[in-house]
């Protein structure tokens, strides 16, 4: 090539063009990775709040659960009448009432009960949860 003779920069061209084209396709397959990378963050900061909204209420709700057992916990063990079910007031009453209010506790005081009189009230006592199980409603 002499001098002054023009150089042929064409392969040169071609070569630029082909590495654009390349970094063109290249750019565009990036750039659809980043919208789904953005997509997945907005879906992640979402599912985030959600769990911490729920986590909240289950603390809320543990929170309310503990002052409750407390409470039942406190109701259960504490000083008093613990009336367990539907029927057991007849029984507190009837007892109190009987032994109370009718003495009945001061009969008999020092001396042992007769077979006899053992099985009379077994079968008074048979008797009376009869006509309870026969009279009382059990729906409540």
């Amino acid at each position: 090539m002499a001098v002054g003779d023009p150089i042929d920069y064409s392969s040169y061209y071609t070569s630029i063009a082909t590495a654009l084209g390349t970094i063109a396709a290249n750019s565009t397959s990036i750039k659809d990775n980043i919208a789904l990378i953005k997509d997945s963050l907005a879906t992640i900061a979402t599912q985030t709040t959600t769990i911490a909204t729920q986590t909240t209420t289950v603390a809320s709700q543990t929170t309310t659960l503990a002052s409750n057992s407390t409470t039942i916990t406190g109701l259960a063990t504490g000083p008093g009448i613990h009336i367990v079910g539907a029927y057991d007031g007849f029984g507190m009453v009837s007892l109190y009432r009987l032994l109370i209010e009718q003495a009945k506790i001061l009969d008999n005081a020092g001396t042992a009960a007769t077979s006899a009189q053992i099985q009379a009230s077994l079968n008074e006592v048979t008797r009376v949860v009869g006509q309870i199980r026969a009279n009382i409603p059990k729906e409540f």
